[in-house]
């Protein structure tokens, strides 16, 4: 496949995820894959998409053959590197939804290494960094994120969340105050904020 053909399939998929339809942005995914089974980008989008199933043993599985066939990546895209923090992205994040922590904060910290400028990757690995009860890397992690994405209130909140549970109440107070005060109208946050 090439690599228009490749990221065609991608964004084919982006809206029919949005809209909830799993099954046929899978149908579209393995249709393509039939073409070429070992292109790292569809591994991982299937495994993305299985994720978005509540498959994640097997979501797992294909982001594991996809970081096999990372050097592939090179064959259809110029940026290999932001591809391969994707992949090692939705890997952590089938970890996470399996509980399994220490691999999931492992991907993250992958992801970071060949993309250190996505805020995506440093909030997830706050989040495994939280769960782990590690919450003075979580706060770090969150401050990281917070330089990249310095108006998402969704950063804030999570930061807000870590400084309570590392009982620094007033640091707790101003980024609540601060995710609230970008919020407005912003749905996620309030709903996260009233749970």
């Amino acid at each position: 496949m090439t690599g228009q053909e490749i990221k065609a399939v991608v964004l084919d998929t982006i809206p029919l995820r949005k809209a909830g339809r799993f099954q046929e942005a899978l149908t579209l995914v393995e249709n393509a894959l039939a073409r070429d089974p070992e292109v790292p980008t569809l591994l991982s989008l299937k495994g993305a998409i299985l994720d978005d199933l509540g498959r994640y043993e097997e979501a797992l599985a294909l982001h594991e053959a996809a970081l096999e066939h990372a050097p592939r990546i090179a064959e259809y895209v110029h940026h290999a590197a932001l591809q391969t923090a994707v992949i090692w992205h939705h890997k952590g994040n089938a970890l996470y939804s399996l509980q399994r922590y220490p691999e999931a904060l492992a991907s993250y910290e992958q992801a970071i290494r060949f993309d250190p400028d996505d805020p995506m990757y440093w909030k997830n690995k706050s989040n495994a960094l939280h769960v782990l009860r590690r919450y003075a890397e979580a706060i770090e992690a969150l401050r990281r994120a917070g330089e990249l994405a310095p108006d998402d209130p969704q950063v804030w909140l999570r930061l807000s969340v870590a400084y309570h549970d590392a009982k620094q109440f007033q640091e707790a107070l101003a980024a609540a105050e601060h995710a609230l005060s970008l919020a407005s109208g912003d749905e996620q946050v309030a709903e996260t904020w009233w749970r």
